[in-house]
């Protein structure tokens, strides 16, 4: 790997002893990396086809288990969901294959690895939740609510997974599979509004985060659904239009958030909201939003 080339660092390991992340090689082409062990020098990850690009989305609570996508035959718009598995201190990928079509990709692992979620093509037209289960690389068609649909996180053990389907219509709404080989649930939208999305879920899966238009503008807040209720909570905001939260802690005490820099970089932040067309800082807890900047950042 080229020392001299860029790189990210994008999540890690549950004891902080396995970071994975991300670089562009001289060819412009997308590599995945992994830092074990403290060690300040990354080590590059396989791609499915050595001329391919390849990306890592997630790690498990140990460090055994990277996801991500990886092209399979050097083609741009032919991605596969792989994981890399360490044994003995290296790491090997596995295609995970589709649901019968050209593309799929991993966006979520449980903590132990053992069950990983994203999206798989079924055809050209139609693209469905998927999941993998015991390191296997049969996709598993989670279903949808009349449309297409994608899984974004799931609990610890993997009960409990959470994303986004469109009914029949086209509108989205956030759905829930709660246990294997269970039927999405709708989690409903806000009173006046018309779509919603869940983000992620806790570890012990008792409160799934996510987004929902609250009126027939395109404006989301922050919302919440606490032990499988099918009616969002409206998480607020610091007194402006929107609200966005991201991720929730262990016990779904404390929702996060992604604030969106002028340039439409987004850097993490405890909570976000928008007021007065500026950008504030904020956090939720006991599901109210707390202006956090002095707090957080010393600003």
């Amino acid at each position: 790997m080229d020392a001299g080339r860029p790189f990210s660092a994008n999540g890690a390991s549950a004891d902080g002893k396995v970071i994975f992340g991300g670089t562009v090689d001289a060819q412009g082409v997308q590599r995945p990396l992994v830092w074990l062990n403290e060690t300040s020098t990354p080590t590059g990850l396989d791609a499915l086809d050595a001329n391919s690009t390849a990306v890592a989305h997630a790690i498990s609570a140990d460090g055994t288990t990277i996801v991500g996508s990886s092209n399979s035959n050097g083609a741009l718009n032919n991605g596969h969901a792989v994981l890399w598995s360490r044994v003995n201190g290296a790491y090997s990928i596995l295609d995970l294959g589709t649901l019968g079509g050209a593309t799929s990709a991993a966006a979520a692992v449980s903590h132990d690895g053992s069950v990983i979620v994203g999206s798989a093509d079924l055809d050209a037209t139609h693209n469905h939740a998927a999941a993998w289960y015991d390191i296997d690389s049969h996709a598993v068609d989670l279903g949808t609510l009349g449309g297409n649909s994608s899984a974004r996180g799931l609990s610890a053990d993997g009960t409990v997974i959470v994303g986004q389907s469109n009914l029949a219509g086209g509108d989205l709404r956030a759905v829930a599979w709660y246990g294997k080989n269970a039927n999405p649930v709708n989690l409903g939208v806000l009173n006046g509004g018309s779509s919603s999305f869940a983000r992620t879920v806790s570890a012990d899966g008792s409160v799934i985060i996510g987004g929902a238009t609250y009126s027939s503008t395109a404006d989301t807040h922050a919302v919440a659904w606490y032990n499988q209720e099918t009616t969002p909570t409206d998480l607020g905001t610091l007194g402006g239009k929107a609200s966005d939260a991201t991720a929730v802690s262990a016990n779904g005490g404390l929702s996060l958030a992604m604030r969106r820099m002028r340039a439409m970089q987004s850097t993490p932040w405890f909570g976000l909201a928008v007021r007065h067309r500026r950008q504030t800082l904020g956090l939720w807890g006991a599901r109210l939003p707390i202006r956090a900047a002095s707090l957080l950042m010393g600003l």
